[in-house]
């Protein structure tokens, strides 16, 4: 039997995420290690096991780095230094057709 309170809770789970994404990257890395000279190595005639297991290394990274879900676009103009580099720009430009109309021009 557990004692009471035992156990790995959300909060643990969350707090420890890198650390473990760390140490599955390391454990990919020994594998990949393993399996890189049947690919590179041309004195070694490859082994159907050792590519399926390449592939299967190849497959985790990509989960692991979510490479197989789309990315959302950043939103650039949120930043900032952009927007207010983009009210200066707006400001700048209906001053300049106030010059050019000879109108009185109305910032805001």
């Amino acid at each position: 039997m557990l004692p009471a309170g035992a156990g790995i809770d959300e909060e643990i789970l969350a707090a420890s995420a890198p650390q473990v994404r760390a140490l599955l990257v390391q454990r990919l890395e020994l594998v990949w290690r393993a399996c890189e000279p049947q690919f590179t190595d041309p004195d070694v005639k490859p082994d159907p096991r050792y590519i399926e297991a390449a592939i299967r290394v190849v497959d985790r990274y990509q989960k692991l780095y979510r490479l197989d879900h789309p990315q959302p676009a950043e939103n650039r103009g949120t930043q900032p230094s952009q927007v207010s580099a983009r009210d200066q720009l707006k400001t700048d430009l209906l001053a300049l057709e106030a010059r050019l109309t000879g109108g009185d021009v109305v910032v805001g």
